[in-house]
């Protein structure tokens, strides 16, 4: 019997489980002392409750699984809690009536400070200035870790601080990480980290790291500023000074430009005085006394604000509303792009910000598009983009573009609201209204549904009163004066919440910890699904989150799954999903499923840590301890190693002292006092870091510029390799990462490959891969290899731009510059267009004015003082854009639904292919895009094909396809066909005819259905009804109701559709007035009405509407009053219920019992009106009648399993009835047990296992469940209604594998007797014994062995075997003895093969035997400059040997090509590391002929020079012969060359390895001499230089001389220069002289102009026309030959005059004089006016005036121009006042001095 103490604790919980939890806080009366707990692990606290309220029903304190009560004190418990299980809890419950429970939880925070905490530093030495580094802060083993923060300090300096965030309560083990760029302002600095676990406002507990003492390495240069922002063009300058010049020996500046060379300075500056490169990078440097050297490098960033930003807006004009466009920023030549960003405006209202990637330093030209959506509020709103480089915290440069003003085109139509949201079903209205009245007519609504037609209104609305379509798209029209129309449609979305959202869970029972289930969320009948978003809960925490999409708009039925792995924590949780609608910013509709409540089975076993992370070798424990030890017998640990027994303790550790094997499965297991068992199984990682990460680099010397390389990491051995990560780094920079995948568990051999593209930046980069090991959330385990240092062979000269995208036709220039002139000689570039030549400068232009070529392979090479060349070429990319991009659609007419086409896109003219990209579009959607491949850079012609199939839903659509040239980052450049609007013929295709429909009887007919098809061309349609034909204007009745068809067809096919159209009509009765029913019986409405709908029936007593019954009760008889109604209609009809009963209660109704228990059941007549007695039959425990009006059939031994006892009444006037209880009679199982399988079962076999269940009773309320360990298999139930007890059986079909060794298989026998009542009775464990053929382990390979001291038996190979394997070695299909020791020449391929009964297994591996190093080489050794050193005197020996290189007794660098230097003795030292060899050679490098001092260009003087006077010679092993070409012919060297042989020269040098050969020019140069006339005619104006040049080379200076004086070189002639001149031409080779005589020319001039002679009627008067010239001009005149007129010549013809003799008015008029020689011709005219003798003329009167006037005008002008020159703008110029003052003034008026 339990303790009376237990017993009330058990009294006291059921009655606590049977009490309502819900209590709001402010009547709960329970007080917890202390309220929090805050403790360190391990201790014990004493927790009090009590209560406010003296009068309850009892109070429990449950301190983890132990409860107290209130055994003294009614009001007051209390008990100790141990804080030594992370998960405890603790709770105090009272009940304060039989339905109110109160309860209050206690907080409890268990903490444990870090066991340590930690700092790692760099570990492979100092820190580099500038260089990044990464700290690392280990806590080891903190909880609970969401309480954790971790503070960064340099020296008392916070710098950073990290919070962690979690629920685990078990201590874990985490680090903080902090981001170190080193300065040498930390060079000596204090890190440290403290882990600070905040428990409290006043609870705080830290733990500090040993501090970390920073040694930065850097150079004692100091730059001002160290960093620079400097504008292209503009000049520059940083100074560098040393901070100590302690041991300073000097000091200089390397750059392209503004070097300084070595100077013994402290302080030096570099300057450049015009920036003309992007990359600029001087350094600095300085070196010491003992010769050491460092530099440092200022960070120089050169920009270029943009040239132009444009905004390129809409091309066509006018957006229209509601359609999309895009807006482009384009920003023409900015740098840096990195430093670049844009940002767009609409007026004064940011809209987007766009940065911009890259490293590029050079200008690019880049765009920025904005997507618009007109809107009318757009219009006139202007756009604009700012481009902005960010230079530094005060330096951001703003480029704006003009702005573009939006012209947006729309319908001055208003729609109220313009986007709805309607329930389908619910009613909807949208008003239209115009903006304005201006020329308006009218307006209308057209609609499926509610059109109004056309209206002479200004506001019209469209109506539905109940949306019954999904696709609603209602036009809102107007019409103007003027007949144009234009429309607008609202947004209108229709939606259904869900019919049910249901969550179905796991079906077989409950889950099992640890095992993964799916549960489904139904969401049944929602629309619009794209609307739709399904919330996962468990309890009150959001999970996960699914949206769904998709462009339907009717009912849609779709699930959302969630993945839960099983966990105790989820035992009782409950899980629910929401399905939320979301219509709008403030309406989201949501339906919640019913929760799913979580029965999570689980062994009460705690694994203390649950996941392990061990290193192979090293020694692992895991504590497991029992959560409750109620019915607890024992525990133990099964394992392979580490096995405890089974023992009578709540605590064992599984240890194993040295980790051994790479499987680990070690199983914790517990039996119940009932024999129950169960088990949990910790997740150990065995881990082993690489022996070796290796990278191996490129093998065969120094890496060329521009060509492709692969660099390997080797980790050797390391698992498990699923947990691997390499990463590449250069110098500091991450470049890439791979991750490794795989199931194995052993130790494996990996690499991984970088490919990379050699470039001169690479130059002396490290690269360096880092093998990691992820083990979990705070443990990664890095290995590095050692850095690889990159050897990048370049040509030191610089491409501006390196890459070059130029039009066809157009302009193109590359800039090639050195990067520093040391050694420098000169440069050229070589092109078969735009070449320069050799010439000595450090940059050179190769530019081409117009490019005509499309393959352009432009040289620019430099040549060392050493005769050394190397050279660069540009990457030229010259494009042509289409002529033409057309597409071609179908020929012959319209497309028919479902054909194949194919549209063609030709592409006409394009270069280069291989950069072109056809894109097709239908309308704006993107269908396919296509690129080209191939090599041709010359344009081609070129298509593309769009396979089509279409639907009708592509008619009227526009197919368009773009040819886009992609020629660089930025640039693409788009050419558009014409769209090709598409036509498409189909078959009729029925909508809005799904149907059901309903009318109304004698109201509907056919022609008033929706149905219509879509069809093109359009479609006839025909009605029938039961085969027959139907006019769709008859009129239907009630049985008319059924399926129609109706059958669309056009000249395409045809399409039919069957609905049923229900026809409905008001509710009729006719129904009795009388009906009788039984008491209890289930309510049956005893008088149906007809009616459709099915009507709402009313049930009504005297007048009042009542209930509907559910059970007829005896009360229930009377006058009743049912009123039917549906939507057509209402009827009534009236009737008297009669309820017949027995009147027996019976006490309980249902029993279940145990046969052979007693069972009792009591019997009582409800009302002893009319009672004559009652009585129970029964075959045991019958009454017999009595006169009681209560009576108990009592059975005290249950010993039929049919009992069906009878209680009986009867009345006063003899009539009887009777009631029967329902009896279960129950049998539990006299055994359950599981036949064994006899004998072991093979792997891979089926066999059946039997769970026999004897004599159970009642079969039909027995299930069967079958588990292997704690897997629950199968359930199966039975369905024989049988009562009496029966043997029965299950089968279980099991195929058996090896993980099947040693499991235990057993069945629960399960009757299921009520809701509460199930009886469980288990079956014995059947142990399985499995055998399998062997599984290899351990044996995959690659294995490595050392010569004649290893053999077979040395390795791991082993199987997993039942029975144990054999196993026998192979080689070469030979039995090897695995104990012989193996040589070299045994590396190659074993078999081990592993055999037993049951089968065989074998594996393959490669056995490498080692050796140490030997040599086998020749003495002596030719090879030729540029062989690689690997190809002589390589050294045997596995590992490869490491070769090191001695000369003269000195250790070198490993040779990686031969050059000419390197003749001489050497030696040889190989090591690998099982031992080391020598060897010496000697060395002849032979190399072909090396030009020198041979570019040119030469000279030399006529008959003095020979080719042997030439510098040029070769340098060869062994040493060249010469031979000269010109103009492809031999010449003598010897030979003296004249002036005839200046030209090309070639020399051609030769040795057995090779020829060089080399042009030059040569120029033969002469003294001067003349071959000219001694008598020149030219002409006035004439240029000098046409006269006379005299021959030599160099070109001679020419000296003119004039009657005997020298004179200034005439430049243009003049009509005095006339006469005798002399010539001298001198250059350095000699003079000479010429004489001769010049005659300057010149056309005539007259030395009077035109004027009006006025004469006097009868004077006479002479005209005179003279002229000058050479040679002398002939004098002619023209004019009216007359009697009085007479033409008077000189004899020298230069003046000729005309005689007039009394004038008269006829003489009057125009004589013109025009005098003529060979240089040209003039013409004067004089107008001769004759006036009568006495006309007084007026000009005699305003002539005085006029002259007046003038003078007066004149003497004006001159005073405004004195004052002017006295105020103008006065400049100081040198030179001395003339008083002798100090500052002498010159004055200059408008720069003019006066």
């Amino acid at each position: 019997m339990l303790p009376l103490r237990m017993l009330g604790i058990l009294m006291l919980m059921f009655l606590l489980c049977d009490a309502d939890s819900s209590c709001p806080d402010d009547i709960n009366p329970i007080t917890l002392d202390p309220p929090e707990v805050i403790g360190e692990y391990g201790d014990t606290v004493l927790v009090n409750c009590s209560s406010s309220e003296e009068f309850h029903d009892g109070l429990v304190l449950k301190l983890g699984n132990t409860y107290h009560n209130d055994n003294d004190d009614e009001n007051f418990v209390s008990g100790p809690l141990s804080l030594s299980n992370w998960s405890v809890t603790a709770e105090c419950r009272i009940k304060l009536s039989e339905t109110l429970e109160c309860s209050r939880e206690l907080g409890i925070t268990i903490y444990k400070t870090p066991d340590t905490v930690t700092l790692s530093g760099v570990d492979d030495g100092p820190m580099v200035e500038r260089s990044a580094y990464m700290l690392d802060c280990n806590i080891a083993n903190v909880a609970p870790v969401q309480n954790l923060t971790v503070i960064w300090y340099r020296d008392n300096e916070k710098l950073s601080t990290e919070t962690f965030n979690g629920d685990t309560v078990t201590p874990v083990t985490v680090s903080s990480s902090l981001r170190v760029t080193a300065d040498r302002h930390h060079n000596g600095a204090l890190f440290r980290c403290e882990a600070v676990l905040h428990l409290g406002p006043e609870l705080n507990l830290t733990t500090t790291s040993k501090p970390y003492t920073a040694v930065v390495q850097y150079c004692p240069l100091i730059l001002t500023p160290a960093e620079v922002v400097v504008r292209f063009g503009d000049p520059v300058s940083v100074d560098c000074s040393v901070a100590s010049t302690t041991d300073f020996l000097g000091m200089g500046w390397e750059a392209a430009f503004g070097g300084t060379g070595f100077e013994q300075k402290s302080s030096l500056t570099w300057t450049v005085e015009k920036v003309e490169e992007w990359n600029i990078y001087p350094q600095c440097y300085m070196t010491l006394k003992n010769g050491e050297q460092c530099s440092v490098t200022p960070d120089v960033t050169v920009y270029k604000t943009p040239d132009t930003v444009t905004l390129s807006g809409v091309d066509d004009g006018l957006m229209v509303e509601r359609s999309a466009y895009m807006l482009d920023c384009n920003i023409a030549n900015v740098a840096p792009v990195q430093n670049l960003t844009v940002i767009w405006y609409q007026d004064n209202e940011k809209l987007s910000t766009e940065t911009f990637n890259g490293d590029t330093v050079t200008p690019v030209t880049v765009s920025s598009s904005l997507r618009v959506t007109a809107d009318r509020h757009h219009n006139g709103a202007l756009f604009r983009c700012e481009a902005v480089l960010h230079l530094g915290p005060e330096l951001n440069l703003t480029t704006t573009s003009k702005p573009y003003p939006a012209v947006v085109q729309y319908c001055p139509l208003i729609l109220t609201p313009a986007e709805v949201v309607v329930r389908f079903g619910d009613p909807v209205s949208v008003d239209c209204s115009i903006a304005s009245t201006t020329d308006f007519l009218g307006m209308g609504w057209e609609a499926a549904f509610g059109g109004t037609g056309f209206e002479q209104k200004s506001s019209l609305t469209w109506t539905v009163e109940k949306v019954e379509e999904w696709n609603i798209y209602p036009q809102c029209y107007m019409t103007r004066k003027n007949g144009e129309q234009c429309s607008v449609t609202p947004d209108v979305t229709v939606y259904k919440t869900p019919d049910t959202v249901t969550l179905s869970g796991v079906d077989d029972g409950p889950m099992v910890e640890r095992s993964a289930y799916m549960l489904d969320c139904n969401i049944a009948n929602v629309a619009p699904l794209q609307n739709l978003t399904v919330i996962w809960y468990r309890d009150n925490e959001k999970l996960s989150t699914e949206t769904f999409n998709g462009d339907t708009v009717t009912p849609v039925s779709v699930s959302s799954s969630l993945r839960v792995t099983a966990d105790r924590h989820h035992n009782g949780a409950l899980f629910r999903c929401e399905a939320v609608l979301h219509l709008g910013p403030e309406l989201n509709l949501t339906t919640t499923s019913k929760p799913y409540t979580a029965v999570v089975q689980y062994c009460p076993l705690i694994l203390t840590p649950a996941e392990v992370v061990v290193r192979f070798g090293d020694r692992v424990s895991v504590d497991c301890s029992v959560a409750s030890t109620t019915d607890f017998l024992g525990m133990g640990w099964e394992a392979a190693s580490g096995g405890t027994g089974f023992e009578q303790k709540s605590s064992l550790t599984w240890t194993v002292e040295k980790v051994e094997e790479w499987n680990i499965y070690p199983q914790c297991y517990m039996t119940q006092k009932n024999g129950e068992q169960c088990s949990v199984t910790p997740d150990v990682t065995v881990y082993k870091t690489p022996d070796t990460v290796t990278l191996s680099g490129v093998d065969d010397g120094p890496m060329v510029k521009r060509s492709a390389y692969m660099l390997d990491c080797n980790i050797a051995n390391v698992a498990p390799v699923q947990n691997l990560t390499v990463i590449w780094y250069r110098d500091n920079e991450k470049l890439s990462t791979e991750t490794f995948n795989g199931d194995t568990v052993t130790p494996v051999s990996v690499s991984s490959s970088l490919r990379l593209t050699a470039d001169r930046h690479h130059n002396g980069a490290r690269f360096k891969c880092e093998a990691v090991l992820h083990l979990g959330p705070e443990l990664n385990l890095t290995t590095t290899s050692k850095p690889y240092t990159a050897v990048v062979q370049y040509c030191p000269l610089i491409l501006t731009p390196a890459e070059v995208v130029v039009r066809f036709g157009d302009r193109v220039s590359v800039d090639c510059s050195v990067a520093s002139t040391t050694d420098f000689l000169g440069m050229g570039w070589e092109a078969a267009f735009g070449g320069t030549g050799f010439e000595q400068k450090s940059s050179l232009t190769w530019t081409v004015e117009k490019v005509e070529e499309w393959n352009i392979y432009p040289q620019c090479y430099m040549t060392q003082k050493n005769g050394e060349q190397c050279s660069v070429t540009p990457d030229i990319t010259v494009y042509k854009t289409p002529d033409t991009v057309t597409l071609s659609g179908v020929d012959d007419g319209p497309m028919v639904e479902r054909s194949a086409y194919m549209l063609n896109c030709n592409i006409d003219n394009v270069a280069p292919v291989q950069n072109l990209t056809v894109i097709w579009y239908r309308d704006n959607e993107t269908l396919s895009t296509e690129t080209f491949n191939g090599d041709t850079v010359t344009p081609v012609t070129v298509s593309s094909s769009l396979r089509l199939t279409p639907n009708r839903h592509h008619n009227g659509a526009l197919f368009r396809c773009e040819a886009v040239l992609h020629l660089g980052p930025e640039l693409n450049l788009t050419t558009t066909s014409l769209s090709y609007p598409a036509v498409v013929l189909y078959v009729p295709l029925i909508i809005n005819c799904s149907g059901p429909f309903i009318g109304v009887e004698g109201k509907f007919s056919l022609n008033m259905l929706p149905c219509r098809a879509d069809a093109n061309p359009p479609a006839t349609f025909q009605w029938y009804y039961q085969i027959e034909e139907i006019e769709a204007d008859e009129l239907l009745n009630r049985s008319d109701s059924g399926e129609y068809k109706v059958v669309f067809k056009n000249g395409f096919g045809k399409d039919h559709s069957s609905i049923n159209i229900t026809i409905e009509y008001r509710p009729s009765f006719a129904c009795n007035g009388h009906y009788e029913v039984k008491e209890g019986d289930f309510f049956q409405i005893p008088c149906e009405p007809e009616g459709l709908p099915q009507p709402d029936i009313t049930w009504l007593t005297d007048g009042k509407e009542i209930p509907t019954p559910q059970r007829w009760t005896r009360h229930d008889s009377g006058n009743y009053s049912l009123r039917a109604n549906n939507t057509h209609g209402t009827a009534t009809h009236a009737l008297y219920v009669d309820v017949l009963y027995c009147p027996l209660i019976l006490t309980p109704a249902e029993v279940v019992v145990r046969f052979g228990d007693p069972v009792s059941v009591n019997c009582s007549v409800a009302s002893t009106t009319d009672f004559l007695g009652m009585g129970w039959e029964a075959a045991f425990g019958g009454t017999g009648f009595e006169q009681k009006s209560s009576l108990t059939w009592t059975v005290e031994k249950v010993e039929e399993w049919n009992i069906k006892p009878q209680c009986y009444v009867t009345r006063k006037n003899g009539k009887q009835c009777s009631v029967t209880p329902d009896i279960t009679v129950y049998k539990t199982p006299e055994k359950v047990a599981v036949s064994a399988v006899h004998g072991p079962m093979v792997n891979g076999r089926e066999y059946m296992l039997n769970c026999t269940i004897f004599n159970v009773a009642p079969v039909q309320n027995l299930t069967v469940i079958w588990y292997r360990d704690n897997e629950k298999l199968s359930t199966e139930t039975f369905n024989r209604n049988t009562v009496t007890p029966d043997n029965v059986s299950s089968s279980l079909r099991v195929t058996a594998d090896r993980h099947h060794n040693g499991a235990r298989f057993h069945c629960e026998a399960v009757q299921h007797l009520g809701p509460e009542l199930n009886l469980n009775t288990t079956s014995l464990s059947h142990p399985a014994v499995v055998h399998y053929e062997p599984l290899i382990k351990n044996c995959s390979g690659p294995f490595s062995g050392v010569e004649d001291k290893f053999s077979l038996n040395m390795l791991p190979c082993g199987a997993d075997a039942n029975p144990p394997a054999t196993f026998q070695w192979y080689y070469q299909n030979k039995e090897i003895d695995a104990d012989m020791l193996l040589n070299r020449n045994d590396s190659g391929e074993y078999t081990a093969v592993f055999e037993n009964g049951i089968g065989r297994n074998h594996s393959s591996i490669n056995i490498i035997i080692e050796y140490r190093p030997s040599f086998a080489c020749n003495d002596h050794y030719e090879v030729k400059v540029g062989d690689f050193s690997q190809t002589i005197c390589e050294p045997e020996g596995l590992p490869q040997p490491h070769i090191t290189w001695l000369k003269d007794g000195k250790e070198i660098a490993t040779p990686q090509r031969w050059t000419k230097h390197d003749s001489g003795n050497y030696s040889l030292r190989a090591t690998n590391k099982h031992g080391a060899a020598t060897y010496t050679l000697y060395l002849d490098v032979l190399y072909e002929p090396l030009i020198k001092n041979c570019s040119g260009p030469f000279s030399g003087v006529e008959g003095k020079f020979s080719l042997n006077m030439l510098s040029c010679r070769a340098d060869g092993n062994p040493s060249p012969t010469i031979q000269w070409y010109y103009q492809n012919q031999e010449i003598d060297e010897h030979m003296l060359l004249n002036r005839s042989h200046s030209g090309e020269y070639t020399a051609v040098f030769e040795n057995g390895i090779g020829r060089k050969n080399s042009s030059t020019d040569i120029t033969i140069e002469y003294s001067p001499s003349f071959a000219c006339d001694v008598h020149y005619e030219v002409r006035k104006g004439g240029s000098s230089k046409t006269l006379c040049e005299p021959e030599g080379l160099p070109r001679p200076k020419i000296t003119w001389f004039k009657d005997g004086g020298e004179i200034p070189t005439p430049q243009r002639w003049t009509k005095h220069d006339s006469g005798n001149y002399s010539l001298r031409a001198t250059n350095k080779h000699g003079t000479a002289t010429h004489a001769l005589h010049l005659n300057i020319l010149y056309a005539p001039e007259f030395k009077e102009g035109n004027y009006t002679k006025d004469v006097i009627s009868g004077e006479n008067v002479t005209l005179t026309c003279s002229a000058d010239g050479n040679p002398p001009p002939k004098i002619q005149w023209k004019y009216k030959p007359m009697s009085n007129v007479i033409l008077i010549e000189t004899t020298v013809r230069r003046q000729s005059n005309i005689s007039i003799t009394r004038a008269t008015s006829t003489n009057a008029g125009v004589y013109n004089c025009t005098a003529t020689n060979k240089v040209g011709a003039v013409t004067r005219a004089v107008r001769v006016a004759v006036k009568d003798k006495f006309q007084m003329n007026p000009l005699y009167i305003w002539l005085p005036i006029v002259i007046l006037l003038l003078i007066l005008i004149i003497l004006i002008i001159i005073y405004v121009r004195r004052r002017r020159n006295k105020q103008g703008e006065y400049h100081f110029v040198p030179g001395k006042a003339t008083d002798g003052s100090d500052i002498p003034l010159s004055p200059t008026s408008n720069g003019v001095k006066t």
